[in-house]
């Protein structure tokens, strides 16, 4: 069967000491809008329903000299972006793997939100995701990607995307699509698209982004037909976001009896963004600048 495919690449520049790059499914843990959690080095990435939330935020933007209270003037903002298909279907995703390691959450009181063993994923996919096509998200060499897929002679405006939040959207001179925001822009890269003949043969197809107001649609070169398969990639990029997608500072450790080791210290979090923007949040538990809680390991005497 012929097909379109539309594929997406987001980069995600982090330092060499950068940790690997998992989707985390949401089992109750989180907000119920969100079904994958994405940890970047100043925010999150949520996978939803009708697309992606940009959780942005400058609580990490610090470095970790000890300093005095008083010293402390900044105050924690937040920037989200939303990028919704404005045709996706109700979605089913499928995860097609799973990680070695695993996350524990214990977030709140309520004992119901805290879930053990969550695994990472590096692919979901949503077989009909649009009318007439499938949406798979995926990370590969430490880049994520969504792939859009379309039956042939599918209308390409499925495809089409909104973008609200940002506080400017324009397309440079090579094609790249721009979203600026608080801390810095998110770049997708000029698209590239194909006619699949089959498995092993494509040709070339002309395309390029068009903004209406806030809305991305693609426009294809004559070249294209309909009838065959077709596949766009473009890639993103988060220009500003490099270090480690978690930040935590240890305060103390201490052994036990048993040979076991607890560290304690804070480790940095937010919770689901009441609207895309800019806003700023006060934090109304214990002290300091940065919204944080307390994070508590333990570690077996095998080191696990």
């Amino acid at each position: 069967m012929n097909l379109i495919r539309v594929l997406f690449f987001f980069s995600l520049i982090q330092t060499a000491y950068a940790q690997d790059i998992w989707m985390y499914p949401n089992q109750g843990q989180w907000d119920n809008r969100i079904l994958y959690n994405l940890p970047l080095s100043s925010g999150r990435l949520y996978v939803e329903n009708e697309g992606l939330t940009y959780f942005l935020s400058n609580a990490t933007f610090h470095d970790h000299n000890s300093k005095e209270e008083n010293e402390h003037h900044e105050h924690t903002s937040y920037h989200t972006i939303k990028h919704r298909f404005l045709h996706a279907q109700d979605p089913t995703f499928i995860a097609e793997d799973s990680s070695e390691h695993y996350h524990n959450y214990f977030i709140g009181n309520d004992q119901n939100k805290w879930k053990s063993n969550v695994r990472g994923t590096s692919a979901i996919t949503a077989a009909q995701y649009f009318d007439n096509g499938e949406l798979r998200y995926l990370i590969t060499d430490k880049q994520f990607a969504f792939h859009l897929q379309l039956l042939p002679n599918a209308d390409l405006h499925q495809l089409d995307f909104e973008i609200e939040g940002a506080d400017s959207l324009f397309i440079d001179a090579n094609g790249f699509l721009h979203l600026t925001h608080s801390f810095g822009e998110i770049t997708y890269s000029a698209p590239k698209a194909w006619n699949i003949l089959s498995e092993s043969q494509k040709t070339d197809v002309p395309i390029q982004f068009v903004i209406s107001k806030n809305v991305i649609s693609f426009q294809l070169g004559p070249e294209y037909n309909p009838n065959l398969a077709l596949l766009i990639d473009p890639s993103l990029t988060f220009s500003t976001f490099t270090g480690s997608p978690v930040d935590n500072w240890g305060f103390t450790a201490t052994p036990d009896v048993n040979g076991n080791l607890f560290g304690g210290g804070i480790v940095f979090g937010s919770g689901y963004p009441s609207s895309a923007g800019a806003f700023d949040a006060s934090y109304n538990s214990g002290t300091g600048t940065f919204p944080m809680d307390v994070g508590i390991t333990k570690f077996n005497a095998n080191g696990t």
